[in-house]
């Protein structure tokens, strides 16, 4: 009778255990729960891409008065399916900016020309004044004039200082972009890059505040045409 009652409570006990564990971990979140949920948060409307990318998808939501697009791209990898996306906004202005990495001894080379050039000397209308937060950049435009313009807001340069980033290799990575007439977000794949898709899966509330800084960037260009 005792042993009875001692295989019951030890099987009591292994229920009781499995049932902690099997409730406790972690959901895995698929890729469907994830679009859905930006869906709800954003109460947007998803779409697929194109006929090319019929597995990638675009969400169209509004936010704060603002149109904005979330791009959610499948491609290969080495050896799994890939995901990424871009968050977009439209903005007012004609200007085309990428940032890419600049070497090193470049860098050193023009730190010690700007020290022997005032800025009234340097032709805005010729060149990109890089801000000293970027000096680790190239800044691609064909545009340079409204660029400086651009870069001189204070608010501007606080935002793209909170997305300088490194790359995998740890090489210097400017996620935002802004090519005709389109501001871009870009959210890795890779989980060391940031920002990343992996922590938008977390917390898809943190797409609000992506949308939040590419407004600010917006509303510089509209100053900038008024």
């Amino acid at each position: 009778m005792m042993l009875w009652l001692l295989l019951g409570l030890v099987v009591v006990f292994v229920a009781i255990v499995l049932y902690v564990v099997a409730t406790s971990a972690p959901k895995q979140v698929t890729r469907e729960d994830f679009l859905v949920q930006i869906e709800k948060q954003t109460e947007g409307r998803r779409s697929v891409l194109d006929e090319e990318q019929s597995n990638s998808y675009r969400i169209d939501f509004e936010f704060e008065g603002y149109r904005f697009w979330y791009s959610d791209i499948e491609s290969e990898g080495f050896t799994q399916k890939v995901y990424k996306g871009i968050l977009k906004l439209k903005a007012n202005t004609d200007v085309n900016m990428i940032f890419v990495k600049k070497d090193r001894k470049q860098i050193l080379g023009e730190m010690q020309m700007m020290s022997k050039l005032s800025e009234a000397s340097i032709n805005k209308h010729m060149k990109v004044f890089t801000p000293a937060e970027f000096r680790e950049f190239d800044i691609l435009t064909q545009t340079p004039y409204k660029v400086n313009l651009f870069l001189e807001d204070r608010k501007v340069r606080a935002v793209l200082a909170k997305y300088k980033t490194s790359d995998r290799q740890g090489e210097p990575y400017m996620p935002v972009s802004i090519s005709e007439g389109m501001i871009f977000l870009d959210i890795s794949a890779d989980e060391n890059v940031k920002p990343n898709r992996p922590m938008l899966m977390e917390d898809v509330t943190i797409l609000e505040k992506f949308a939040d800084d590419l407004i600010v960037l917006v509303k510089a260009f509209d100053r900038l045409a008024s």
